[in-house]
């Protein structure tokens, strides 16, 4: 005879335990738990995912967009720049007149209370590129901080400084013609552009 602890279940005549029903629910319950907190998680990591994502394309979305921004603003502030040291403003005279001599008739100021104003520039462009000189983009400043731009006048004078386009290291010279009170005292004279003053110099 064998001893007890070899004996199968067979011959010791061992019934198989059965489970109990509320047991096997529980455990079909916790499956499914189980399978419920798994998605939720993977759903929670994804989501998650995608907001990192998100968040990180919309920053390198916005950095592109300053950047081209800042690019721009630079390279346009080192053009004006560029464009304010390559222009060189002289004043070869200036003087006070009630009358202009023109090529066929002389003008006189639009009032007894002004006078002409003329004034010889010479403008040299000392810039890689051309420059396009407008004597109309001439301004005169009074000692009362009043801005007189160039008189249409300055047609009618002869010698007058007319438009032209300044190549690399080319001058011009001619005159312009400013009306102003006779009572004030011009100070300085400067050539406008679209970025503000290109060059400036005083008068007197």
């Amino acid at each position: 005879m064998q001893p007890a602890w070899k004996q199968d279940s067979k011959a010791a005549n061992i019934q198989p335990r059965q489970v109990p029903q509320f047991e096997a629910a529980g455990a079909q319950l916790d499956g499914k738990n189980y399978q419920i907190a798994l998605r939720r998680t993977l759903t929670q990591v994804t989501l998650l995912v995608l907001v990192v994502g998100l968040a990180g394309f919309a920053l390198m979305f916005r950095g592109s967009l300053t950047g081209e921004k800042t690019g721009f603003a630079q390279f346009k502030t080192q053009d004006l720049k560029a464009e304010r040291d390559a222009v060189r403003l002289m004043v070869v005279e200036s003087k006070r007149t009630n009358e202009l001599e023109g090529w066929i008739f002389n003008t006189k100021p639009r009032t007894d209370a002004l006078t002409f104003l003329t004034v010889k520039v010479r403008v040299r462009n000392t810039a890689r590129k051309n420059y396009n000189l407008d004597p109309f983009g001439f301004s005169v400043f009074t000692s009362d901080g009043d801005r007189v731009n160039a008189s249409p006048k300055t047609r009618h004078m002869s010698g007058r400084l007319t438009p032209t386009v300044l190549s690399p290291n080319e001058e011009a010279e001619g005159f312009l013609v400013f009306e102003i009170p006779k009572r004030i005292r011009p100070n300085s004279i400067q050539i406008n552009g679209g970025s503000g003053i290109v060059a400036k110099v005083n008068l007197f």
